[in-house]
């Protein structure tokens, strides 16, 4: 499977998360500041939109994020953390 295929199924997995009321706390991203180096590629593939770049470093909007947890994913850094 390619990457761009991975990255649309994990989108779809997210919206599933996003479900009202849904039983159980979602674990949501966090990110370790010392660890971002500010590349933007949590930015570009988060499907939610949930992280920005805040004085180059990644910044996560707890509101926004439904824990899919593709920053894990995409971060070749290590800087997400749940």
């Amino acid at each position: 499977m390619n990457r761009r295929k991975f990255f649309a199924s994990v989108a779809c997995l997210c919206s599933l998360t996003a479900l009202p009321k849904a039983e159980g706390e979602l674990r949501r991203s966090m990110i370790i500041h010392s660890r971002c180096v500010g590349c933007g590629d949590c930015v570009r593939n988060c499907p939610m939109t949930a992280i920005s770049l805040y004085k180059g470093k990644a910044s996560v909007d707890r509101e926004r994020c439904v824990g899919c947890h593709t920053c894990l994913m995409t971060c070749s850094f290590g800087a997400p953390y749940l």
